[in-house]
């Protein structure tokens, strides 16, 4: 059974992260973070939460911004300041994301005396079990720009649908496969472009799911009272609508809405501000609409050596329908 995410901004308790009223709930004496030399266990929790938040804020936006004023491949070269800003949100998005599976468990040692205590825990292994799918993606990718000479490079596709230009794009990591630079596996999936929007919409469902099971934990070994009252945390909300906002599809990747219920309720996006793009959560594909893919383009940066490029061809593009909004 998959998991249910739920969503509405006019409910504190499903616009915020579950964690967070956990944490600061936190039962006296069991923390032992001054002992260990770290922060309070809630600290950990909110500045990591607050930078990944402001990094997939950013990286919605500038694909949003991209996708506003870039509709045929031509337009990159206009837009290319806004090309290499979508670029650079999505490779720090990852880092942080990793970073983030990190302090999660850096939080829940705060619990325990020891690292070697924590690992035993069967809470805990629970939980590293459900971080393990983003971990091993976001790892797969660091791993090869770290020790394979890996790069981040984008890839855009011009599509026609119901009377719509759009350009999707996803990225790849270029590195070097039998003596050819080009796009190269990604773990052992054998997949080689990402939608930039499933890595978007993958990032946020694991901080939701990780967060409810984060809590779970705190509540099942009486680390945390449960106490304290969930608040509103807007910039969750500012993620989410945004997120709710741009085109969804795949490439070669499964969207992560195949792995979890994502249900939305009493949503009040505002569509002045936010412009739901075509393809969106809040403004669908068209079904029985025409259309299919064009030319498409891949970034391929020189290193001063290397004569021999491949040139991978996509396999798939399929478009993502989904109604998110449950009170309709």
């Amino acid at each position: 059974m998959k998991p249910v995410l739920i969503y509405n901004p006019q409910n504190p308790e499903t616009s915020s992260l579950a964690a967070t009223a956990a944490l600061e709930s936190i039962i006296s004496g069991s923390s032992f973070h001054e002992n260990r030399g770290t922060r309070h266990p809630l600290g950990i929790y909110n500045v990591s939460t607050s930078r990944i938040l402001e990094k997939l804020i950013n990286a919605i936006s500038s694909l949003h911004s991209f996708m506003i004023s870039a509709h045929r491949i031509s337009d990159i070269v206009i837009n290319e300041s806004a090309y290499d800003r979508m670029r650079g949100d999505i490779e720090m998005l990852m880092y942080v994301t990793a970073e983030h599976l990190d302090d999660i468990k850096s939080v829940v040692g705060c619990f325990f005396s020891s690292t070697d205590q924590r690992n035993k825990n069967a809470s805990f292994r629970l939980l590293e079990k459900s971080m393990k799918p983003l971990r091993d993606r976001t790892s797969a990718i660091a791993n090869n720009i770290k020790h394979s000479h890996g790069r981040i490079r984008l890839f855009s596709i011009e599509f026609n649908h119901a009377e719509h230009e759009i350009l999707l794009s996803g990225f790849c990591v270029e590195g070097s496969e039998n003596g050819a630079i080009g796009p190269i596996p990604i773990g052992s999936t054998g997949i080689r472009i990402i939608s930039i929007t499933s890595l978007l919409f993958e990032v946020a469902f694991y901080l939701l799911y990780t967060s409810q099971k984060l809590k779970e934990l705190l509540l099942a070994e009486k680390f945390s009272s449960g106490a304290a009252q969930p608040q509103k945390q807007e910039e969750l909300c500012k993620a989410l609508d945004l997120l709710l906002s741009v085109p969804v599809y795949t490439f070669e990747d499964i969207h992560p809405t195949t792995s979890f219920t994502f249900r939305c309720e009493n949503l009040a996006i505002d569509a002045e501000s936010t412009s739901p793009l075509y393809g969106s959560a809040i403004n669908g594909w068209t079904k029985d609409a025409k259309g299919g893919p064009g030319s498409y383009t891949y970034e391929f940066k020189g290193d001063g050596v290397s004569r021999t490029f491949s040139i991978h061809r996509l396999s798939n593009v399929s478009l993502v329908h989904f109604e998110p909004d449950a009170s309709k």
